[in-house]
This record gives C-alpha cells, sequence and structure tokens, in this order.
C-alpha cells in the first residue's frame, strides 16, 4: 500500500527560517539608510554648487561678493528706529539662482521683517517675499520646519500675532573666525555673543554695520577677490547650520533672506563642527549638520567639499583667549584657517 507523504516545515525550521530573515533585514537596512543619506548628501552638494556659481555670476557683475547682511542706517528711516532687520547674502543672489521675480518684490530700503513688537510702520511686503520656502536652500537631510517666527514667543515680550513664518535655511554664509562678542567691539571682534546674549542686527550699536568679520561674508563686508588672499580655492564662504530639537529654540533658527539676529544668517569658525548639536546657547553660530561626520561647504572658487568633524580645529578656549582676533598668533588650526581669507596661513589639504 502506498503512503502518500504530507510536506511542511516543522516549527524549528520554521523558527530558523525566520531567524534568518530578521538577520538579513538587519544587514539590508543600515545599507539602504547610508545609500538614503548619500544621496541626501549628494543634493545637498548640489544645493551648495549652486549657491557657489550664484555668488561667482554676482562676483562677475559687481566685481564683489554681496554683503553678509545688507542693513540700514537709522537715519534713513527715524521711524523704526531699533527695528531695522538686515537682509541676507542669500537675498542678495536671488536674480542668479533663477528667483528674479522674488528678487524683484524685495525693498531693501526698509527692514527685511518686522520686530514682531511694533508692527504698524513695517510693511509686510518684504516678508510675504522672505516666506516662500526655497529648496535650493534646504539640506534633505536637515529636519528643520520649512518656515519659521523669526521671534520667540516670551512672557515678557509676546510676539505679534501678525508675525509671518519666515522661510528657514540650511545655510549660513561664513563670518570669519571671530569669537563673537555681544554689542560692539571688544578685542576687535564683532558679532554676536558667546554665552547666550542674542544680538539683534541693530545698525545704531554697530554690532555688525561698522565692524568687519574676518570671513568673506560679513557685515557690510562687500570682499573683492584680491582680498581673499589665502586663495579662493582655500577659503570656505557658505557652510551648514543643522536644525536640532533638542536645541533651545533661541539657537536653531536660520533664514535665506532676512533675519532678526546676525547668527540666523552668519556662521563662524570659532567652533569646531558639529559642536552645536546640544542645548546649549554657547554655540550660536556654529556650524554642523545631520550628515555623518561633517558637513557640505561650498569655497570661493565655487567647489564644494565636505568637511569632516575631525579636521583639526582650536578649541573655543583657545580662541576667545586671544587678545586682538586680528592677530590670533599661531592658535588657529586648519578649520580655522578655511573660515579665514587673508591670516595667511593658505591649506593645501584637508
Amino acid at each position: 500500500m502506498r503512503r502518500h507523504h504530507k510536506f511542511g516545515f516543522t516549527l524549528v525550521e520554521l523558527l530558523v527560517t525566520i531567524a534568518i530573515i530578521g538577520v538579513l533585514v538587519g544587514l539590508l537596512l543600515p545599507a539602504v539608510q547610508a545609500a538614503r543619506e548619500a544621496a541626501r548628501r549628494m543634493s545637498c552638494s548640489n544645493n551648495l554648487k549652486q549657491l557657489g556659481l550664484a555668488l561667482l555670476n554676482y562676483e562677475s557683475v559687481y566685481r564683489k561678493m554681496p554683503q553678509g547682511v545688507i542693513g540700514l542706517n537709522v537715519r534713513e528711516i527715524p521711524s523704526v528706529g531699533s527695528n531695522h532687520r538686515g537682509h541676507a547674502w542669500g537675498a542678495a543672489i536671488l536674480p542668479f539662482a533663477e528667483q528674479q521675480s522674488l528678487y524683484d518684490q524685495i525693498d531693501f530700503k526698509i527692514p527685511a521683517i518686522r520686530s514682531g513688537h511694533d508692527t504698524a510702520s513695517i510693511t509686510l511686503n518684504n516678508e510675504r517675499v522672505y516666506a516662500n520656502p526655497l529648496p535650493l536652500f534646504l539640506c534633505p537631510s536637515d529636519t528643520r520646519p520649512r518656515a519659521q517666527m523669526p521671534f520667540l514667543e516670551m512672557a515678557s515680550s509676546p510676539v505679534s500675532a501678525n508675525q509671518t513664518p519666515i522661510g528657514c535655511s540650511s545655510y549660513v554664509g561664513v563670518f570669519g573666525t571671530n569669537g563673537y562678542t555681544d554689542y560692539g567691539l571688544m578685542n576687535n571682534r564683532w558679532g554676536i555673543s558667546f554665552g547666550g546674549r542674542i544680538v539683534s542686527i541693530l545698525p545704531d550699536q554697530g554690532c555688525y554695520l561698522g565692524g568687519q568679520g574676518t570671513g568673506v561674508l560679513s557685515g557690510r563686508s562687500s570682499v573683492r577677490f584680491a582680498e581673499v588672499t589665502d586663495g579662493l580655492s582655500q577659503t570656505i564662504v557658505v557652510g551648514e547650520r543643522s536644525w536640532d530639537a533638542r536645541q533651545i529654540p533661541a539657537t536653531d533658527r536660520v533664514f535665506w533672506g532676512g533675519s532678526a539676529r546676525l547668527y540666523q544668517i552668519l556662521g563662524t569658525g570659532s567652533f569646531r563642527i558639529n559642536s552645536c548639536k546640544s542645548s546649549d546657547s554657547n554655540f550660536l553660530g556654529a556650524m554642523s549638520s545631520n550628515h555623518t561626520s561633517g558637513m557640505n561647504g561650498v569655497f570661493m572658487d565655487g567647489s564644494v567639499h565636505f568637511i569632516s568633524e575631525t579636521i583639526e580645529s582650536a578649541t573655543t578656549e583657545q580662541i576667545n583667549a586671544i587678545s586682538n582676533i586680528r592677530s590670533p598668533g599661531n592658535v588657529y588650526r586648519v578649520w580655522q584657517n578655511l573660515c579665514v581669507m587673508n591670516d595667511g596661513n593658505p591649506i593645501s589639504e584637508f
């Protein structure tokens, strides 16, 4: 009598199969994630390449680089006084980034955005322009919102309900390797501060209009190629700034067009790359990214390079101890030298 055998998996065979599948999936997922991040990093690099070309085309027309922050003279519009808010370098290069129609709508004679506390005397027009999130200014690996309020809501100073969210950016112009300090000139350093003191873009206090950074994009810088004596291929002009949900709200906002704070437009080489990924306002102005182990940066010759977070760098304490930031002696290392356009220490490899 012929017997009919039933074929099937035993419980042990099924468990082994599931375990093998689990191991394969565990091996595959990191590879997929790595491939996705590589694609995002390449897309970010392409964004920076386009920004670099726009900057070079701007220079070709005007024979100088745009100002890092385009400010206003208080005497031009006395009624708004300290509510002047600066236009960013990103706004200046719009015609060279296929955004002529947006550029034509900007009025550079009035503040970029309203103060949030006194809105009656300032037109909404610029805010409507800067409210546009532009993909060119957003890194795919950056998780920041596409638009944010430029001012914080504080119990002691409530923001106007009419405030407009402003289009965000993942990229900051390089101010130099200045130890940003509070309001005005201290040890020949200009800009924002250490220690969490937030400095507004106020022309009457000279925290950026009268001072120039040691990098290409600072206040009313208008740098010419001849001034970049360290070499165009060895001077970084735009870097990344990532958004970190762990940061305090005051330090995570970057905008492509206009801003309330200097560090919302510009970055400094005073901090190591990716050192700002903590809830610490001492890292105002640092450069960072969500890419693995470094960030992309565009150089004055238009080339884009990935800069490792392990690049040789002076510590913030060493830089902050310099008595005159324009005479740093031998404190600066490779990262700081890349951020300074004429310190006499060109870097051939990094």
